[in-house]
């Protein structure tokens, strides 16, 4: 290895052999977390993923960082990740503080403004949302919950449903 630049560079077959063990490392992470698209990954899997991937980007490319600190940092944030998942199926109390309760947002038509604020959602936020749903007029709506993934799961109003076939 010689200076170059006031860095050293690693000899090309290292730096090849460093970035296919780096891959293997990520699709191994992303493999354990169980990633399969991006819309179904939540945002810290997301961060922790990217993270992950800057970690081991520099420990293939960087010689004074090793491919081995970069794997025991990944294995011991998946493992963190592992251990907030089981917390997450297994205790109730946990998945209320990280993860939060649905709110009513819409009450038999009416906006409920407090639980807005709470959750830092504007009214026009909320009309778009159910804009998405085909839902234009609020008298439509009975009642919409905020659910802690962030959808908004809609229970239309009986009076404003569409006739059917069986309704005639």
């Amino acid at each position: 290895m010689e200076p170059n630049e006031g860095g050293i560079h690693l000899p090309l077959y290292l730096t090849i052999g460093k970035g296919l063990l780096a891959y293997g490392i990520i699709r191994l992470v992303a493999h354990l977390i169980g990633v399969r698209r991006v819309s179904q990954v939540s945002v810290l899997e997301l961060t922790l993923l990217n993270s992950l991937a800057i970690v081991v980007a520099i420990g293939a490319l960087a010689p004074a960082f090793s491919l081995g600190s970069a794997a025991i940092i990944c294995g011991l944030w998946l493992g963190l990740l592992l251990l907030e998942r089981y917390a997450l199926t297994r205790s109730r109390a946990v998945r209320q503080s990280l993860q939060g309760d649905p709110v009513m947002l819409i009450y038999h038509g009416k906006i409920l403004e407090h639980n807005l604020h709470r959750k830092r959602i504007s009214a026009e936020q909320l009309l778009s949302k159910l804009r998405t749903q085909s839902i234009f007029d609020l008298a439509e709506v009975d009642m919409a919950v905020l659910e802690p993934d962030g959808t908004l799961s809609v229970l239309r109003n009986p009076q404003s449903e569409p006739l059917t076939r069986q309704d005639a």
